[in-house]
């Protein structure tokens, strides 16, 4: 942080981030298909960027943490986590 500035977190990427505006979370995506249906169990990093106060943010990382795939003809498409 920089004296006189308001409160920001320099980040890898050479863009910042104002301290209180990165939020971690989990996502699960489904996607049920004709022949085929996928599950994924993902992590997310949203980081606010540009003016304080703005209400978009941008995803700035993203984490497969378990993924199962089905072939809905009768088994699974490969090796699932999930015991199908």
């Amino acid at each position: 942080m920089h004296e006189g500035d308001e409160d920001h977190v320099h980040l890898d990427d050479g863009t910042f981030a104002y301290v209180g505006e990165r939020i971690e979370l989990k996502s699960v995506g489904i996607d049920i298909g004709s022949s085929t249906s996928h599950l994924v169990f993902s992590g997310l990093v949203l980081e606010r960027q540009g003016k304080r106060l703005s209400s978009r943010y941008v995803v700035t990382a993203r984490e497969i943490l378990n993924r199962c795939d089905h072939d809905r003809r009768g088994g699974a498409a490969g090796e699932c986590p999930c015991g199908r």
